[in-house]
């Protein structure tokens, strides 16, 4: 039977424990269970916000990446764009240029002035300074101070000062010296009280000058002095010397009075006098000599003294000069006498002595009273109403360039620098010097001028040569071959090969010479191989042919030459080890070659074709007026400059057409660099850099 026996106080005590912790465990467990529940609904929430979020970052990386690629898409279509625009505005600057060549042409220069600048702005070709130098504007007018009469003149070495002797009207004679570009006064200096002025030389630079000035030379090298420095016991040959010449140089003079001529060392002050073997002979004009010498015109003869004997030659018969002038050619002294209208040129051989009648030019009937020769061996001679007669190798040129005597002239970048007795001063254009370059020395008679990258090759018909580097005239001597290299020369002499840093090489075992650069580098050929020497520098190159080439040719400014054996050419550089074939066409066969500056073009010219090749690019042919003389490449080898008879041309390379043509008489031609030529032409070695 059932227990019905009230459960005692410990059991009930038990009983609600019991119950206690059911409820008790039956939360936790609740807790528990709702824990794991919230758990796991945090824990699948975080998974899909990471999943999302990963999504996301994909996305926008994505996005990223497609935008990175719009973008470069864009800045390549953007630069595309750029390009054919820059390519359009050159083709359009080119277009204006080639217009504008053509309104030259025509004679509109205004037009083509405008069409140049404008582009100018657009990015120009490069042979735009072709046009640049034709177009650009005349000189300036020296304005001098006041009108004191100009006694004497002269111009610095390299023509970028003019001074001048002005007499005194109350503020005593000075010499002044200006920029001739703008005419400004750079410096005056007063000359001591007293006395007459003459003869005015400068040197390079126009820093320093010597002057005669009251029967003395003085020289002006920071001050003022006697140029002569006598010892304390010696006496002076003359009270005053009646005129003075100076070299180029300011280094040597020749001072003259009756019956006595002098040499003196301007260094020194040491002076050396000569008396006239014809004492009782007026004295016209005094020159010193580059090789030690002194001459002068007394009376009907040329007198010159080697430092040993006076000889002398008469210029015409007995008759005597109105006025006389003599010039320096090296190798060649060159005398002028004014007889009347008749102007006599007569040329004496420095070597062998020997004398030959030169040129003779009639002049108009007006009174010419003085004769000078200018720097480049042209004589001035003036007339006493303003105008200047032009003599050279050529036919003669009068000009009317005043209205008074002019008193002195020489030749600037743009013609004539001449002043007068009325005290003007200014500059008669010569299109000739604008646009043919400086003319550094006229050619003597007897002599070939050969024009070389370097400088200019001058030889005598008795093989005697001297050549012209950017530091003057350097005479070589009789020698088979001579190149300007350097500051000096290279040659051939026989079988030896003389560097222009003294040493002298064997021909049969390193080559006989082919060339040399401006920056001394000499080049050697022999069968199967050439060489590049320099001082610090030896360049082997293979060459495939054998024998000596037919004609060969070296860039201006590049270790780089072109060689012909018979129909082959081949193209050679100090980087390559092997000379490279340029072509191979028979029958080619060019009759001469040259090469643009950088050595990356070459002109072949058969007949009146101009074959323009280049490594790796289709040869271009241009058809000249007549067959060429010479040619040149400038420009980047954009443009043929071509010596034509009667003219000297410039074509463009790509389209052939013709860009500018210049009347002239031009017998050798070459490039000097990419916008310079060196040219004889009117019996004158001339340099033209078309920037400037």
């Amino acid at each position: 039977m059932a227990d019905t026996r009230k459960p005692t106080e410990i059991e009930a005590h038990l009983v609600a424990r019991l119950k206690l912790q059911r409820v008790i465990f039956g939360s936790c467990a609740l807790v528990l269970v709702t824990l794991a529940v919230l758990g796991m609904s945090a824990y699948r929430t975080m998974q899909r916000d990471l999943l999302q979020a990963r999504s996301e970052t994909a996305d926008t990386a994505v996005a990223k990446r497609n935008e990175a690629a719009r973008a470069d898409d864009l800045a390549e279509t953007l630069e595309v764009a750029r390009e054919e625009t820059r390519a359009r505005t050159r083709q359009l600057a080119l277009e204006k240029c080639r217009l504008a060549a053509q309104d030259l042409a025509l004679g509109n220069e205004a037009r083509a002035r405008a069409l140049v600048q404008e582009a100018i702005a657009l990015g120009p070709p490069p042979w735009a300074q072709l046009l640049l130098h034709r177009l650009k504007p005349g000189p300036a007018r020296i304005a001098m101070e006041g009108n004191a009469p100009v006694i004497s003149g002269a111009l610095s070495g390299d023509r970028k000062r003019a001074g001048v002797v002005r007499a005194g009207l109350g503020r005593g004679t000075t010499v002044e010296i200006y920029a001739l570009a703008d005419g400004k006064l750079l410096t005056s200096t007063r000359l001591p009280d007293g006395g007459t002025s003459g003869d005015l030389a400068l040197d390079h630079t126009g820093a320093r000058f010597a002057v005669r000035h009251n029967g003395e030379l003085l020289l002006f090298d920071g001050e003022l002095r006697n140029a002569h420095r006598p010892d304390p016991d010696e006496a002076d040959p003359v009270s005053a010397w009646s005129m003075a010449a100076a070299d180029a140089s300011l280094r040597h003079a020749a001072l003259g009075a009756p019956g006595v001529v002098a040499r003196l060392d301007l260094a020194t002050g040491r002076l050396t006098v000569l008396h006239l073997p014809e004492p009782e002979a007026e004295l016209r004009a005094v020159l010193p000599l580059a090789d030690g010498g002194v001459a002068a015109v007394a009376g009907p003869w040329v007198l010159r003294h080697d430092g040993k004997v006076w000889t002398r030659h008469e210029l015409r018969g007995d008759q005597i000069a109105g006025a006389a002038a003599l010039y320096d050619a090296g190798a060649m002294l060159i005398a002028a006498g004014v007889f009347g209208r008749e102007i006599v040129l007569s040329a004496i051989d420095l070597r062998t002595g020997a004398s030959q009648p030169w040129r003779n030019h009639t002049l108009s009937p007006l009174t010419w009273t003085r004769a000078q020769f200018m720097a480049d061996g042209t004589l001035l001679c003036s007339a006493s109403r303003g105008t200047v007669a032009l003599a050279g190798p050529g036919a003669v040129t009068e000009l009317e360039v005043s209205g008074s005597a002019v008193t002195f002239g020489a030749l600037g970048p743009d013609g004539l620098v001449f002043g007068n007795e009325g005290g003007e001063t200014s500059v008669r254009v010569l299109e000739a010097e604008r646009e043919l370059g400086r003319a550094l020395m006229l050619v003597p008679p007897g002599c070939i001028a050969r024009a070389e990258a370097g400088g200019f090759v001058l030889t005598t018909d008795t093989g005697f040569s001297r050549v012209h580097t950017g530091a003057g005239w350097v005479a070589a001597g009789t020698l088979t071959r001579v190149v300007p290299a350097g500051a000096g020369w290279a040659a051939q002499d026989g079988e030896s090969v003389l560097l222009p840093w003294g040493e002298t090489l064997a021909s049969s075992r390193d080559g006989a010479l082919a060339g040399a650069w401006p920056d001394g580098t000499v080049l050697l050929q022999k069968p199967g191989e050439l060489l590049f020497l320099g001082p610090e520098i030896r360049f082997p190159c293979a060459l495939a042919a054998t024998g000596a080439p037919d004609d060969i040719a070296l860039a201006a400014t590049a270790h780089t030459a072109v060689l012909r054996f018979r129909d082959s050419l081949y193209l050679a550089t100090a980087r390559g080890p092997d000379a490279r074939p340029l072509t191979d066409r028979a029958g080619l066969a060019p009759d001469m070659l040259a090469l643009s500056a950088d050595g990356r073009h070459v002109a072949a010219v058969v007949g009146q074709t101009v074959n323009v090749l280049a490594p790796g690019s289709q040869a271009q042919a241009v058809r000249v007026a007549s067959p060429p003389r010479a040619v040149a490449l400038l420009f980047e080898g954009s443009v043929i400059a071509s010596a034509e008879m009667g003219s000297l041309a410039y074509y463009e390379v790509v389209t052939g057409r013709l860009l500018l043509r210049r009347p002239a008489d031009v017998t050798a031609l070459h490039a000097a660099g990419d916008n310079a030529l060196h040219l004889v032409e009117g019996g004158r070695m001339r340099v033209l850099h078309f920037s400037e």
